[in-house]
């Protein structure tokens, strides 16, 4: 039974460093959605003549949550609530609300505007968080090991 506890609390904080490091792929990945719709959509709406509806519905993403977000604002005539399972800060869910608020009911041009400021603000912290991305990931699974070693060598 000892050996099954031993086993636990040394496999528990290695499973925690695991989901954590995944948190940071997830955010990543999150935002290079982002900022890749916002110029998809500045490109459609300065050069081609196309509706939102037919925008988003061209725009494919390799993130699950910013495709269902993406799919909730349209189903919802661009009114979108945020889930908690975004994995950015307030501010970026502030600025990514306002951006969405924007969609379908400015012109043109404000939109094409906006999207480009947007494409900026995403763009920039993309190419932040994926500059840091392998130390954070590195780091949080190597601290799971090393929590995980130290309580086996305690309870040894």
């Amino acid at each position: 039974m000892k050996i099954i506890g031993i086993v636990l609390l040394t496999v528990a904080p290695l499973i925690y460093g695991l989901r954590s490091a995944k948190t940071v792929r997830d955010e990543v990945r999150f935002f290079g959605c982002a900022a890749e719709f916002a110029r998809h959509l500045q490109k459609c709406v300065e050069y081609e003549n196309r509706d939102t509806n037919g925008i988003i519905d061209s725009f494919s993403c390799s993130d699950e949550t910013f495709g269902k977000l993406l799919e909730n604002l349209r189903n919802n005539g661009y009114y979108c609530e945020f889930p908690e399972t975004i994995p950015i800060s307030a501010e970026y869910k502030k600025a990514l609300g306002e951006f969405f608020s924007m969609i379908g009911k400015v012109s043109r041009k404000e939109l094409c505007d906006s999207a480009r400021y947007y494409s900026d603000l995403f763009g920039s912290e993309y190419e932040k968080i994926k500059k840091a991305a392998p130390d954070k990931y590195k780091s949080r699974i190597v601290i799971g090991l090393a929590v995980g070693a130290m309580l086996a060598i305690l309870f040894i």
